[in-house]
């Protein structure tokens, strides 16, 4: 009876242990958002009017997931931490972006208020990375674009240069140089 219980006692401990990861984003995904010490950035829009998002947060974290302690049929659900920038453009009223990278996918949400009410709401979540894209002259790789699979929706971004090209609803955006 005693082997028993010092068995179970002993499968209980090792079926508790789990190796918790910390999930890091590459230095190459970190430099897509280059914005951390920025005060505005300014964007062309299809009418050829400036927009200028002067109301910009950026953060860079890691977070850890929260589950509870108590091991499930399978084994215990460890605590995985994430690191994860998150990024909040504002250009006065018209218009909104936030913007979020971690290890496991990017997402960029935009807010189009100038129409009043609530505002016009769009957001990607899928993505790739594409080669050979030309921006001002200049072939780039590795660059990351967000789009929809329902829309023609997309949003691009290079790295050490961040969002530069920026298509929502009836919208275009170019990154000012």
């Amino acid at each position: 009876m005693k082997r028993v219980f010092y068995f179970l006692i002993l499968t209980l401990i090792i079926s508790g242990c789990c190796e918790e990861e910390t999930y890091y984003l590459s230095d190459d995904e970190v430099a897509l958002f280059p914005y951390e010490n920025v005060g505005s950035i300014s964007f062309r829009d299809s009418n050829e009017n400036l927009v200028v998002f002067d109301d910009i947060f950026f953060e860079r974290d890691v977070y850890e997931e929260s589950h509870p302690p108590v091991p499930i049929a399978f084994g215990p659900r460890c605590d995985d931490s994430f690191e994860e920038i998150y990024v909040t453009m504002r250009s006065g009223g018209n218009y909104e972006l936030y913007i979020s990278g971690t290890p496991t996918g990017f997402e960029i949400n935009f807010v189009d208020n100038s129409l009043g009410g609530f505002g016009v709401y769009y957001r990607l979540m899928e993505h790739e990375f594409i080669s050979d894209y030309s921006y001002n002259d200049t072939t780039y790789n590795n660059v990351l674009r967000l789009y929809s699979d329902f829309s023609d929706d997309e949003a691009f971004f290079i790295r050490d240069i961040g969002l530069v090209i920026m298509r929502f609803g009836n919208h275009e955006f170019s990154l000012e140089n």
